[in-house]
């Protein structure tokens, strides 16, 4: 029997989706309990071995608090998923975006690959596509895109530029491209990759938050806002540095509101050269603001569980 105070809203979707067919009615019960859990999320999980650390595997999570999250269990996309990004569409889809391709499903079982060629961006490189809304609620992917691919992966490809992407959550495609430029008499770090994209209404300003490789194998983290996507942004100071451990390399940061704060999540790894993959860590910070941000307790490893699994997964990505 349903309890939580959503109890009528999932009825009433249940209702709106049973369909005669039992195999289907299922699908569309597996999906209530994936949306009502308080926050949901896509992580990657790595199927690596010692010398070979590509493979990686889509994830699916769903957590009471945002800090504590337990494994969804469905069918995912057997193909590699590299830093996936999922949006939920007002007719009760969802779209799965990352690295390599794009999908759609209805029922968080059955994945439709949409055969998406980024290449035909025109760049060399795509990395970590990312969905977010705009101030007026309309989607929109945020990546980081290279031009000139020197290495198959690493962070040797630079330049670096960030873009953004109309999407259309009926067709799918994305459109009208737009480069990130910042502020007159400012420029952005070559290597700043992973981005994120919020819109705070309190400040009424989008915040951007990214990895930045200050070399080859060393990275902290950059915040910067702006009062419209395309233009203007300006580097927000960020104390990150201050909590990190020496020797760690730090990628795909999220900030997200949870529990009435804002929260920073970012992918830790130790050296030597990316094959020690240490998981997600996170930390409260202070109120988004042009001035300065700060992280408020120590960075903490997120906490996951998964029957039967004792791996530790990668990036997250919250499902809005």
């Amino acid at each position: 029997m349903l309890t939580d105070k959503n109890d009528d809203v999932h009825a009433h979707d249940f209702q709106s989706t049973k369909t005669g067919n039992w195999l289907s009615d299922i699908s569309a019960l597996k999906t209530i309990e994936f949306d009502r859990a308080p926050y949901q999320a896509v992580l990657m999980r790595s199927c690596a071995t010692k010398d070979d650390f590509t493979p990686a595997r889509l994830q699916l999570g769903k957590s009471s608090d945002g800090f504590s999250f337990q494994e969804y269990i469905t069918k995912v996309p057997t193909e590699t998923i590299r830093d996936p990004s999922m949006i939920k569409t007002e007719n009760n889809g969802y779209y799965l975006i990352e690295s390599d391709g794009l999908y759609q499903t209805f029922d968080l079982m059955n994945w439709k690959n949409l055969n998406w060629d980024w290449k035909s961006l025109g760049f060399d490189s795509v990395w970590a596509p990312e969905f977010f809304r705009d101030k007026d609620n309309q989607v929109k992917v945020v990546i980081s895109q290279c031009e000139h691919n020197t290495t198959p992966h690493g962070t040797e490809m630079a330049p670096f530029s960030i873009y953004t992407y109309d999407f259309d959550i009926h067709s799918g495609h994305l459109s009208t491209m737009q480069k990130l430029t910042p502020a007159r008499g400012t420029v952005f770090p070559e290597k700043l990759i992973d981005p994120d994209i919020k819109f705070d209404a309190a400040t009424n300003l989008y915040y951007l938050v990214a990895a930045h490789y200050t070399a080859d194998s060393e990275s902290t983290i950059d915040l910067y806002c702006s009062s419209q996507i395309e233009s203007g942004w300006t580097q927000v100071p960020l104390d990150f540095d201050s909590h990190t451990i020496n020797g760690s390399v730090y990628e795909a940061p999220e900030i997200e509101w949870i529990e009435n704060q804002w929260v920073l999540y970012v992918d830790a790894f130790s050296n030597p050269k990316f094959n020690n993959q240490d998981g997600i860590l996170f930390s409260p910070i202070t109120p988004l603001s042009s001035d300065g941000v700060n992280i408020t307790e120590s960075l903490k490893p997120l906490k996951y569980t998964s029957p039967g699994n004792d791996y530790t997964p990668w990036a997250i990505c919250f499902v809005h």
